[in-house]
This record gives structure tokens, C-alpha cells and sequence, in this order.
């Protein structure tokens, strides 16, 4: 998979206060901290938000996003201006990915199934064909053998 992986620089707020980890995407999960969680990224949608966090004697707005996928929404993760759409970009990628290899997946299949059937209406045509030959050779054989036993 040639998507690799991409780390950011996030905070989530726990308690009113931000705490700062690394929000590292993967092909098939994202983690933060300790925690880690098994997504399919063709099936995420980023809800974008903003979040007004408070450091020394200033209140900055900074951007925000949450993964929703399956019914269920990830932690907020704030990021720093400039952030997001290289974080959206790589999603984007994640997701094209997952996409291509699925199709590429189910492409293989149903050619697989394809060359299954067409082996088997083979085989079928071949037995029928065999079987069509067996019964004229009976045919010819016994049109043989009629004939003589009729003249006796």
C-alpha cells in the first residue's frame, strides 16, 4: 500500500484544557496518544469546526475536525492554522486508496467468477458433446446389428 502514513501535531480538550499529542493517520486506523482506532477512510467524513482555545493571556481560534464514520464520532482534534488541509489531503488519499484497492479486489473477483463459469460451460459443452458421441456410436452399433438380425 503505497499510502503510507502521515503524523500532525493536535490537541484534544480534556477538562477545559488542551493536551498536545500527535494524531497519526493510518491506512486502516488513526491514534492519538495510546489510543487507536480501525477505520475504513472510504467511509469517513470530516465534520470541520473551529475551537477557541486559551493560552497565556490570549483566546486564539483554531481549526478543528472530527472523524465520523459508522455512526460513530472521533475526539475533536485541534490543530494549528495551516494544518488542515494537508490532514483533509491525506484523508482524501487514504480513502482514494481504500477505494482502488476495493475495486481492484472485486474486479479480480468477478473475473475470477467469470473464468469459473466460462470453465464450467466448458466442461458442461464437453460432457454434453461426449455424451451426444456416445449415444450415435450406440446408435450406429445397433443400426449394425439390426439389420443382420432381421435376415435370419
Amino acid at each position: 500500500m503505497g499510502a503510507g502514513n502521515y503524523s500532525v501535531e493536535a490537541s484534544v480538550i480534556e477538562n477545559g484544557k488542551p493536551v498536545k499529542g500527535t494524531l497519526t493517520l493510518f491506512i486502516d486506523e488513526y491514534a492519538f496518544g495510546s489510543t487507536r482506532k480501525s477505520v475504513n477512510w472510504e467511509n469517513v467524513t470530516c465534520e470541520q469546526g473551529t475551537v477557541k482555545v486559551k493560552a497565556f493571556l490570549r483566546t486564539a481560534d483554531k481549526p478543528s475536525v472530527i472523524f465520523c464514520h459508522g455512526g460513530e464520532r472521533s475526539t475533536q482534534y485541534v490543530l494549528e492554522p495551516g494544518q488542515m488541509d494537508a490532514l483533509l489531503t491525506k484523508v482524501k488519499e487514504f480513502a482514494d486508496t481504500v477505494r482502488n484497492e476495493r475495486l481492484a479486489k472485486e474486479a479480480r473477483i468477478r473475473k475470477e467468477e467469470e473464468e469459473k463459469q466460462r470453465q464450467l460451460a466448458e466442461e458442461q459443452r464437453i460432457r454434453l458433446e461426449s455424451q451426444r458421441k456416445a449415444e450415435e456410436e450406440y446408435r450406429r452399433k445397433r443400426r449394425r446389428s439390426q439389420p443382420s438380425d432381421r435376415h435370419e
